[in-house]
């Protein structure tokens, strides 16, 4: 290797772990905050706003519904049944009940909406604690008299629900147009409301310590009409909102990772040459992935919780695709030209992550994802470079592109934040692009012969 090949390779190294690292900066930040109850006065908030206040107080269920009107403020009401005796003691003592629901808005001031709230009052109906509150710009116009809620989307932390239920209803009669990114749609008529129109309704679990979280980037649409054209307006209203956050969020997270693979792609086409023994990396290749399997499957069964459905088996197909190109790749390392080529990838790396993408959830998908493609792309690359065009181009664009494109269907990112997300999936893409390399010096090998030029000597 002489001077500037070696130069080029130490730069890559730098950069890749820089690139690595990089998210560590913003990791703390993004992920200091946790996530935050919607309504300040449910359950676990209530029990915190009571120790606040210096008032024993118990919750037993509590419902929310917020009522989103034509001007864009929601009106919200939140119904807590209490026990007995802490209904009797907060009547008793109208002191105490002025401190525990001021505590309990001044403790959650950070709840998207409640540092803006105003017409705040509160009194109790037999056992209930009933909490009435107003949000400003809760909603913003659309195109085509489309209301877009955009309360819980806008925010940049993890929502937790914190009540047993959570309503919300448009103006009279108006629709659901999009799809929410979460809970569930009905007509108003089928809840025994002698309303029209439909509503969006979150539930958490039954177990009121473990309330289930309202995931962030949840946008709900009304418009009084329905049908094809309604739907068309609120999702294009959906993405107008949430486009460039989605962007820079995608960016965020998966730039460092695309500047890994960039490099590492570099370094084959410019440093790196193919191996004078494929068949000898692909049986280490096959051997490695194939420790993995087994090991992930022996520690799956052998320690998982729960049962065995459940234990993320799913996980396992990648790395079992990947020892699978191995062995097809010791055993018959040349390939006729890109089209084989590819047909392999796709019939064993391709299809173990596909695997792992369909059964898994969260950002799981994005890691397998990009350690897909950057394994099959690389092999590709590698069997292709002897030939510039489109081919190479396309291969190296799809791969580069691959981190950025695989958190894009998780984006807006709350909660931790995109830099969190960032400082997980670089090494996940930096460990891809090693493989990557692997991939490569098969695919590149001196015995590989096809579309491509071999010792300056086009083969067919």
């Amino acid at each position: 290797m002489d001077a500037p090949q070696r130069a080029f390779a130490l730069a890559f190294a730098a950069v890749a772990v820089l690139s690595t690292m990089a998210p560590l900066a913003v990791a703390p930040a993004s992920a200091s905050t946790p996530p935050d109850a919607i309504c300040p006065v449910c359950g676990p908030s209530l029990d915190a706003a009571g120790h606040d206040a210096d008032v024993d107080v118990k919750a037993t269920h509590s419902t929310v519904q917020m009522h989103v009107g034509a001007d864009g403020d929601a009106t919200v009401t939140a119904r807590v049944e209490l026990t007995r005796s802490s209904a009797r003691s907060l009547r008793e003592n109208e002191t105490a009940f002025d401190r525990l629901v001021d505590a309990a808005f001044e403790d959650h001031r950070r709840i998207v909406g409640i540092e803006h709230a105003r017409a705040v009052s509160a009194e109790l109906r037999d056992d209930d604690l009933v909490v009435e509150w107003t949000i400003p710009d809760a909603a913003r116009e659309a195109a085509g008299e489309t209301l877009l809620v955009t309360l819980f989307g806008e925010s940049r932390q993890g929502l937790v629900l914190h009540a047993d239920q959570l309503a919300m209803y448009g103006p009279d009669g108006w629709n659901v147009t999009n799809h929410p990114r979460t809970g569930e749609v009905g007509e108003l008529a089928t809840f025994g409301d002698d309303r029209t129109g439909e509503r969006v309704v979150w539930r958490s679990d039954t177990q009121y310590d473990a309330q289930a979280s309202l995931e962030d980037g949840t946008y709900v649409a009304f418009a009084p009409s329905e049908g094809a054209f309604a739907r068309a307006n609120a999702e294009l209203a959906v993405a107008t909102v949430i486009g460039p956050t989605m962007l820079g969020d995608a960016l965020e997270a998966g730039g460092p990772g695309a500047v890994v693979l960039a490099l590492a792609v570099g370094v084959c086409l410019f440093v790196l040459e193919g191996s004078s023994r494929p068949e000898r990396e692909s049986r280490l290749l096959a051997g490695f992935a194939g420790v993995v399997t087994v090991g992930g499957l022996a520690y799956a069964l052998g320690f998982g919780y729960g049962p065995i459905p459940e234990r993320n088996l799913e996980l396992l197909a990648l790395p079992a695709g990947i020892a699978i190109f191995g062995l097809l790749s010791a055993r018959a390392p040349a390939v006729a030209n890109l089209r084989e080529a590819a047909l392999r990838v796709t019939a064993t790396v391709g299809v173990g992550g596909l695997g792992t993408v369909a059964f898994s959830t969260s950002f799981v998908t994005a890691f397998a994802a990009t350690a897909t493609v950057a394994v099959a792309g690389f092999y590709l690359v590698g069997v292709y470079d002897g030939r510039v065009g489109w081919p190479v181009a396309a291969v190296t664009a799809i791969v580069v592109a691959t981190p950025v494109l695989a958190v894009l269907p998780s984006t807006p990112i709350g909660g931790f934040g995109a830099g969190f997300v960032g400082f997980v999936l670089t090494p996940i893409a930096f460990f891809a692009a090693l493989l990557g390399v692997v991939t490569y010096r098969i695919g590149a090998g001196k015995d590989v012969t096809g579309e491509r030029v071999v010792e300056s000597r086009t083969t067919t």
